[in-house]
């Protein structure tokens, strides 16, 4: 519905909205994960929620005044006033958080019913919402409205449904936040969490200040694109495995939570390979159902190099989750130095230099490869963990057979649908073999929730 350089100047709000998501919001978001099941076995939920609310409150105010700033010291961009802007930018994160927060707690609570009926909801409201507004004027700011309307429908139900499960609740003996949670815990997170968004954010920074926004727009429809289809696939991994995996960590016994992450790894790591596989065949075909722009279909050649990109974040991301088990995350920070230095290096080169993007494409990969090289190295330290090869080899096959096959065929439309078809059916059948015949997952779905 935008234009290349209104996507642009979208892609900019998105990438200084996620800023705040990962520096400030994520790592105690994180701590309230790790703390849900405790909390709510103690009856204390509801109170830590509330301190909850006047920190994601802060953060929103701060997010407000920052983009004024920002957009003062880089001149005006945007159609609408910047105030407007900036409001905007405040109200969606602070209705952004809550809904990441409520929505999945519910599903960690058991009750995964409502949580998937309150995705739905939430995510339908926001499209419609989002669509009519940019109807009316074509904007990003206005889709950010959408989807502040979405994310309040959605948190408020979702209020609604966790004040029926939570009974009686008593006064909570321990603070929400402590010195040495906040040092050793939320500290290294929040650093991880920066280096991370100069992970997946910087690049767009670099090229709308030295290419503009209208390239900014074409490149980053295709990174943005692939972080969200991956996106889909890494919530339906955290939202189904994943609340497995923390009710473990809550365990006593000391050698449960290393066995829980080990669990984790073989269980969601062969699934990961080989949606890559079904993503490097197949994203450009589905990339006219989503725009008929001429200008984001001619960069589709770049939608393999950004699927690749985004697997060696959310794979970083699930071996990340080892520091969760002593909740020491300062080992998270030396992967993410690599990988956020390098993008961003690999950013300024390209820019400097004038080199075709596909220079930066190639970068960027080679970025996220070493991402997930420092990482496996820091995790394996952190913890002796192990991968089953033979759960892997079929989905690498796959990976490296499409990565051959990809650029030599040069088939119609309708071979090459029918070819993703067949792989998205052996993909449903491997993953029904995988889970009847995985023993880490029959481990993890063994613990009651």
């Amino acid at each position: 519905m935008l234009s290349p350089a209104e996507f642009g100047l979208f892609a900019l709000l998105t990438g200084f909205r996620a800023f705040f998501g990962l520096f400030l919001i994520s790592p105690v978001g994180q701590h309230v994960n790790r703390h849900t099941h405790e909390w709510f076995d103690q009856h204390t939920l509801r109170s830590y929620l509330k301190a909850y609310q006047g920190y994601i409150l802060a953060v929103s105010v701060i997010a407000t005044i920052s983009l004024v700033i920002w957009s003062w010291l880089h001149g005006t961009i945007f159609k609408e006033p910047i105030v407007w802007t900036s409001v905007m930018m405040g109200l969606v994160v602070l209705s952004g958080t809550w809904n990441a927060t409520l929505v999945p707690m519910l599903n960690m609570l058991g009750q995964r019913l409502q949580a998937v009926c309150l995705e739905f909801i939430t995510s339908l409201c926001t499209l419609m919402s989002a669509v009519i507004l940019c109807k009316i004027h074509d904007t990003g700011s206005m889709w950010f409205a959408g989807s502040i309307i979405g994310c309040v429908i959605g948190s408020g139900l979702a209020w609604i449904a966790l004040g029926q499960i939570l009974g009686p609740q008593l006064q909570p003996t321990q603070p929400f936040m402590n010195k040495q949670i906040l040092r050793h815990y939320c500290a290294p997170l929040a650093v991880s969490a920066a280096l991370l968004w100069f992970y997946t954010t910087s690049y767009r920074f670099v090229i709308e200040w030295f290419w503009g926004a209208e390239i900014l727009g074409t490149f980053a429809f295709a990174y943005i694109f692939a972080s969200q289809i991956w996106a889909v696939f890494e919530a339906l991994m955290t939202q189904f495995i994943y609340p497995y995996f923390y009710r473990t960590l809550s365990v006593s016994a000391s050698d449960m939570p290393a066995k829980a992450f080990c669990h984790l790894v073989n269980a969601v790591l062969p699934i990961y390979l080989f949606l890559l596989a079904l993503f490097i065949m197949g994203a450009d075909l589905v990339l006219p159902l989503v725009s008929g722009h001429q200008a984001y279909q001619a960069m589709s050649w770049l939608l393999p190099f950004a699927f690749i990109f985004e697997f060696f974040r959310v794979i970083s991301a699930l071996l990340s989750q080892a520091t969760q088990v002593t909740k020491n995350t300062s080992d998270n920070i030396t992967p993410y130095v690599v990988g956020g230095g390098l993008v961003l290096a690999s950013s300024l080169i390209s820019a400097i230099m004038d080199w075709p993007v596909i220079y930066l494409a190639l970068l960027l990969v080679a970025s996220g490869a070493l991402l997930f090289a420092a990482m496996f190295k820091s995790m394996f330290n952190h913890i002796a963990f192990h991968i089953d090869l033979y759960l892997i080899a079929l989905p690498l096959c796959m990976v490296i057979i499409n990565l051959v096959l990809k650029p030599l065929l040069r088939p119609s439309i309708g071979y090459a649908t029918m070819v993703l078809c067949l792989e998205g059916m052996l993909f449903m059948i491997y993953c029904s073999y995988l889970f009847r015949n995985n023993h880490h997952v029959h481990a993890l779905l063994k613990t009651r929730i």
